[in-house]
């Protein structure tokens, strides 16, 4: 192998190790971006391939310096290297690092755009999901607006809605909220599966209070109030939240669906 032959692979080494350097960077703020705002953008699988590909990637870099290093001892034992031209040691301009800026950019634009796609996409879906759901099963719902009415028969909803709850893969939990008055002040009362029976039938469901926050306090107050009957999505982290009102035999109360999801919708 000639001299001139080694310059150029050794050249190619370092390319090889500043370019799998710069996949690895970019992967790392790929993770701390999705990571520091909680972007729905990418599936389980598709994590695990980028973990697959941090692991080929620091195998590749050990390869690349350890052949370089081999590389380097020949040519300084040829003792022929200060008569190559300069022009074969390996480069990188201005515009190299300006291309990477740029595509930097575009992958933290891409990431952000891919999260309000996803978000988008997974708020249609859910609301299809359970306009669905209080359709196909309407009988049981007509017998939560009956029992809301009826203390006697009360304790049955937590078995509705646990039941409601089965039907859905999307769904972890489906809840009830209606609302009531507490020292002639509006505020909303929460019921999921697990209340107790002895709970229902005393007075504000043994203060189970539904704890708002700003944005669902203000939506529910139209629902109640105004007679909204829009469903609500908003999203926390991974975790979607939909408020489905429903109004059956005079009886007004509100569905709420909880999805905990740890990733997006890029990948299988």
């Amino acid at each position: 192998m000639t001299t001139e032959l080694k310059v150029k692979l050794a050249n190619l080494t370092i390319v090889i190790i500043t370019l799998t350097v710069v996949v690895v960077f970019f992967w790392f703020v790929v993770q701390t971006v999705s990571s520091a705002f909680h972007l729905n953008v990418f599936a389980e699988k598709t994590s695990e391939f980028f973990i697959l590909l941090l692991g080929a990637a620091l195998a590749i870099v050990f390869s690349a310096a350890l052949l370089n290093i081999c590389l380097n001892l020949s040519i300084l034992a040829d003792a022929r290297i200060r008569e190559l031209p300069t022009q074969q040691n390996a480069t990188f301009g201005k515009s190299f690092f300006l291309i990477l800026a740029g595509l930097l950019l575009a992958i933290i634009a891409s990431l952000f755009g891919g999260d309000y796609l996803s978000r988008r996409q997974e708020k249609d879906r859910l609301i299809s999901e359970c306009n669905d759901l209080v359709s196909r099963y309407q009988v049981s719902v007509d017998k939560i607006a009956t029992a809301l009415k009826d203390t006697s028969i009360i304790d049955d909803i937590p078995t509705i809605l646990e039941f409601l709850s089965s039907q859905k893969s999307d769904y972890n939990d489906i809840a009830l909220i209606v609302a009531t008055e507490f020292d002639g002040q509006t505020t909303f009362l929460h019921m999921n599966d697990n209340m107790l029976s002895s709970s229902l039938k005393i007075p504000y469901w043994g203060s189970a209070f539904y704890r708002c926050k700003e944005r669902d306090s203000k939506y529910l107050m139209r629902v109640f109030k105004e007679q909204l009957r829009d469903p609500f999505v908003w999203s926390e982290a991974n975790d979607h939240y939909l408020y489905l009102p429903v109004e059956a035999n005079g009886t007004v109360f509100v569905l709420h669906f909880s999805k905990f999801s740890r990733y997006g919708k890029i990948g299988s």
